[in-house]
């Protein structure tokens, strides 16, 4: 192996720029992934020969044909142009036009572009034959968790099937409609019936997706809670050199140095306190992405933690606050609802009848980390911008338009924000729900979550005020869409 470095550099070079690490060449080379990328790049090479490390290693290494380009080509017209470089960045890399398979497709794929990276590998999850052929499917897939790409569309899914076997009961709208929220924005209010599972959803998709618990944190709102400090900690007045931290801002801090892998703040009964009181630096913070103080002057330590005088909120932190309403609780201000998705849990007799058929505590130990490898998809989707997808994006506009023009006509009109929201959500709640390209009938449903999520929550006041605005969109909500644009038009 040793004598065989030399050739080997670029190659080399090429793997540790996708991989991200900083192994030394002779360490690269012995890695099984690297040799069938390499096999594929090169297959014959002085004082080199992969086929016979791989004989050596029975690593199960195979030739292959150009046709596997033209097979990944056919199954991906839309994506011509963007094939055709990479089939002759493939040729650069050897003096040799033969040897090319799809892995070598795959990794370009992977490294270039998110929506690319999940059709790519959706196809390998549907059909591995049709790709891998005789090579060792498990290996392949431990490679793509090593490197922690998995396909934003199987997580749902996949999620789904490991609460099964926690004792958790939720339905696939519920989990589809939570996790499109939290990639829409980075702050979920769950609210509804006491004991219906708002915490333990939030905290089971934690423990699923986080590598291990100190990547998320469930901190109990306490009544008496006025400031910041209870999440952002503060500046100790008897010692200069000191700050008294809280679990929230080691949270933070702990995502600053992990910034591909999603942390998780769960505040439970969120409005036992004044949300605006002690939440608005955060607020402020997912809002216009600023920074804070925490403190003036030198260097104050926590521990063995030095504690930044400025900080902002990493991409990475997700939050979901609980919310139970009722006479020891406070309301939301509408600033704060406007700044939030809202899911309301509601039970009904079929749900409690599959409750009562199989009774149990769940048992989150066996959900830990099950789902690690979609972290840092789960984080590169919530930064992304995304387009409203091209099949109802015509009627989306249409829709968003015909709401605001009917709550304008009641001075409840929405803005800017929410209209952006709302199209985000549009578009995760398809590729969540792995909604097939083309196919619209999904939008209906997305649409409703719309309604009840971000343009419901927001009205309040008395039942004069606001008996003729929910009649009003009632009446869009139940009509075609024909009937209905004069009606919402306010003159």
């Amino acid at each position: 192996v040793a004598s065989g470095v030399s050739p080997y550099v670029e190659i080399a070079r090429f793997w540790r720029e996708i991989m991200e690490v900083e192994s030394s060449i002779s360490d690269v080379i012995r890695n099984p992934e690297f040799l069938y990328l390499a096999s594929f790049l090169n297959s014959e090479v002085d004082d080199f020969n992969p086929w016979r490390v791989s004989n050596e290693l029975n690593l199960g290494i195979k030739s292959a044909t150009r046709n596997d380009l033209v097979e990944i080509k056919s199954r991906f017209p839309d994506l011509k142009e963007h094939l055709d470089k990479l089939e002759s960045r493939v040729a650069d890399w050897s003096t040799r036009s033969l040897g090319r398979k799809i892995f070598c497709c795959a990794l370009e794929l992977i490294r270039s572009s998110p929506s690319e990276r999940r059709s790519l590998v959706r196809f390998l999850r549907s059909d591995p034959e049709a790709f891998i052929g005789d090579f060792d499917q498990e290996k392949v897939f431990e490679f793509f968790k090593a490197v922690g790409v998995s396909s934003m569309n199987a997580l749902v899914s996949d999620f789904c099937g490991n609460l099964e076997r926690s004792s958790l009961q939720f339905s696939r709208g519920v989990i589809v409609r939570l996790l499109s929220s939290l990639c829409t924005k980075r702050f979920v209010i769950l609210t509804g019936l006491s004991g219906s599972g708002k915490t333990k959803l939030a905290q089971a998709f934690a423990h699923w997706i986080s590598p291990s618990e100190d990547f998320f944190r469930i901190i109990p709102v306490g009544a008496d809670w006025t400031g910041n400090e209870n999440i952002l900690g503060y500046p100790d007045g008897l010692n200069e050199s000191a700050y008294v931290t809280r679990p929230a801002l080691d949270l933070i801090l702990h995502a600053r140095e992990h910034a591909a892998i999603p942390h998780f703040l769960i505040l439970d009964e969120m409005n036992l306190s004044h949300v605006e009181r002690y939440f608005a630096d955060i607020l402020s913070m997912i809002e216009s992405e600023a920074t804070i103080c925490l403190h003036g002057g030198g260097e104050r330590m926590a521990g063995n933690t030095i504690i930044p005088q400025l900080i902002d909120l990493p991409k990475n932190v997700f939050i979901v606050g609980t919310v139970n309403v009722d006479e020891t609780t406070y309301m939301f201000s509408p600033k704060v609802l406007d700044r939030a998705n809202v899911i309301e849990f509601r039970m009904d007799d079929k749900e409690m009848g599959a409750f009562l058929g199989n009774p149990g505590k769940p048992d989150l130990s066996k959900l830990a980390t099950e789902g690690k490898q979609f972290g840092d998809a789960f984080v590169a989707a919530a930064s992304d911008e995304v387009p409203v997808p091209v099949e109802v994006k015509e009627r989306f506009d249409a829709e968003m338009l015909v709401f605001f023009k009917s709550l304008q006509g009641h001075c409840a009109e929405f803005g800017f924000r929410t209209a952006y929201e709302a199209s985000r959500f549009v578009n995760f709640y398809k590729v969540l729900g792995d909604q097939s390209a083309g196919n619209d009938a999904w939008f209906d449903e997305a649409f409703d979550c719309v309604i009840f999520q971000k343009l419901l929550p927001k009205l309040h006041g008395s039942r004069a005020k606001l008996e003729p605005i929910l009649r009003a969109l009632w009446f869009l909500c139940v009509n075609p869409t024909a009937s209905r644009a004069a009606a919402s038009d306010p003159k």
